[in-house]
């Protein structure tokens, strides 16, 4: 029998199975969410009356019913100790997106935001562990605080 190069149709079944036991002993490691966007860190104030028609929630986060900030893919939170103010995460598509987002609070006094590339992380942390005790930035940024702007906050929150 002469040598062809095509698979042979009863040997294709097998091959199939190679190649997808393949991709599931080595899958390939998906894009790091905390690698892509526009991000920046906020201390903002908290405002809402706590009902189901207007939450707890960061001067940023939209109310039920509100539309998101233009241009804003997420926005992460943790509530200081003291429940007056909230460290929070904004994530935009681009920097222009951001500062857009951004601008209705850029010169309220009761905002502090810190830029990457810009603030140092000693700098952020002090900041923070004077609103939450025992605050973790590596831990906020990589594993995420409690806000969602697609999610209700998580019961007995409001």
């Amino acid at each position: 029998m002469p040598h062809s190069p095509h698979l042979s149709p009863r040997l294709l079944p097998g091959a199939m199975l190679v190649v997808m036991a393949t991709g599931l002993a080595f899958p390939q490691a998906g894009p790091n969410p905390f690698s892509w966007g526009e991000r920046t860190l906020l201390v903002v104030p908290m405002v809402g009356a706590g009902t189901s028609e207007d939450p707890r929630r960061p001067i940023v986060m939209p109310a039920p019913g509100q539309a998101p900030l233009a241009g804003v893919v997420s926005i992460r939170f943790e509530e200081s100790d003291d429940g007056k103010t909230a460290i929070v995460e904004v994530v935009a598509r681009d920097r222009k997106a951001l500062q857009a987002a951004l601008q209705p609070l850029a010169n309220r006094a009761d905002v502090k935001r810190f830029d990457r590339g810009r603030s140092q992380k000693e700098e952020i942390e002090a900041e923070f562990r004077g609103k939450k005790q025992g605050f973790d930035l590596d831990r906020f940024v990589h594993q995420g605080g409690e806000g969602r702007p697609d999610r209700a906050a998580p019961p007995g929150r409001n």
